[in-house]
């Protein structure tokens, strides 16, 4: 798993468990921007 933060000695479960929530919020906000698009 390719690490995106600087967090030293956290476990292998809790890294992924940020690794999910943090594609859980990049689907978040592709699912927005389909709802609410930005470009007008």
């Amino acid at each position: 798993m390719l690490r995106r933060t600087r967090l030293a000695g956290e476990s292998e479960d809790y890294l992924a468990a940020r690794e999910e929530l943090r594609l859980a919020e990049i689907e978040l906000m592709r699912h927005q921007e389909k709802i609410w698009p930005t470009d007008k």
